[in-house]
């Protein structure tokens, strides 16, 4: 398992777990490749990484080609309303990989996690949970 987080901070945090085989240093955007060969990964994750200010919706295309024929991506998104435009470009950016026969839906559903202290949402934060199959 690899992370690749743009805070070195965090990267830092996450090497001391040692649970990680690889810590790179890297902002993941539409126009650059992650420097990771392509297909590398069985499954990548990304938790809390899309919305606005945060992950870009268009690099989706970019993370999917680190995985494998057959591999598992999964990621999610804020469900609020100052994410809802953000949402409607995110899905669009997926859904042109399905029509385009890169990714299968696996499931996509709506989330709810309590004691998120959020300013928006009080205590309950909503996310979409995404499960896409690269084929």
């Amino acid at each position: 398992m690899d992370a690749i987080e743009l805070n070195e901070d965090m990267l830092k945090k996450a090497e001391l777990k040692g649970i990680y085989r690889k810590h790179i240093c890297f902002k993941i955007s539409p126009d650059t490749l992650i420097s990771v060969e392509q297909g590398a990964y069985d499954t990548v994750t990304c938790g809390g990484a899309f919305g606005a200010n945060h992950l870009e919706e268009g690099c989706i295309p970019n993370i999917t080609r680190c995985l494998k024929h057959g591999g598992i991506l999964i990621f999610n998104t804020r469900k609020t309303d100052a994410n809802k435009e953000f949402i409607i470009k995110l899905n669009n950016v997926v859904e042109k990989l399905v029509r385009s026969g890169q990714l299968v839906e696996i499931e996509v559903k709506d989330m709810v996690f309590y004691r998120a202290k959020s300013k928006e949402t009080g205590d309950v934060m909503k996310a979409v949970l995404y499960i896409y199959k690269k084929i």
